[in-house]
């Protein structure tokens, strides 16, 4: 049973702090947190993330992506590339995995956002985990994607590209 209470001031400044034992954490900083966000001076449950593109989720769309039976869609993403922000649009990037003859892999697109255009843009090996993850680098004209058994690889598009046809094939991050 605690004896004395201690008032916690500035919640947000230290947030979570992972490389010292909880002990020596000063009291504002936490040893380990779970969807929260630390600002203004309190800790916030994280949003949810809002669907601003529901076409891309209906089913009726997801079955047009795929051309086989054997292929199932398993990561997508929006990539908010600036070459196309005159028209306040991107690319989708969705991963399909798919049986190939040579054994299952998992192969990336650029799909317009339309679904009119879908583009091969890498083969990879195949994800069991569900682990594929993205970000954004260069001010969003690279995406960075990973799957945790490969290096992970880019794309960087060509400065003023607005053809989807001549972005170019992820290749692996160098370094």
């Amino acid at each position: 049973m605690p004896s004395q209470t201690l008032p916690l001031m500035g919640l947000d400044a230290l947030g979570v702090i992972l490389d010292s034992p909880p002990v020596a954490l000063p009291p504002q900083a936490f040893s380990d947190a779970r969807n929260v966000r630390f600002r203004d001076n309190a800790i916030r449950k994280m949003e949810g993330e809002v669907n601003i593109f529901p076409e891309i989720f209906d089913d009726e769309y997801v079955d047009d992506l795929l051309t086989s039976q054997d292929e199932v869609v398993k990561y997508v993403a929006w990539w908010p590339n600036p070459n196309l922000a005159d028209t306040q649009q991107g690319y989708y990037l969705v991963i399909i995995g798919t049986q190939m003859t040579d054994g299952e892999r998992d192969i990336a697109y650029l799909v317009n956002p339309a679904g009119t255009e879908r583009v091969l843009k890498g083969i990879f090996e195949p994800d069991t985990q569900a682990a594929w993850q993205h970000t954004f680098f260069q001010g969003g004209f690279a995406i960075i994607i990973n799957n945790g058994l490969e290096a992970p690889h880019f794309i960087l598009d060509l400065d003023g590209n607005e053809d989807i046809d001549l972005v170019p094939n992820f290749e692996p991050l160098p370094g």
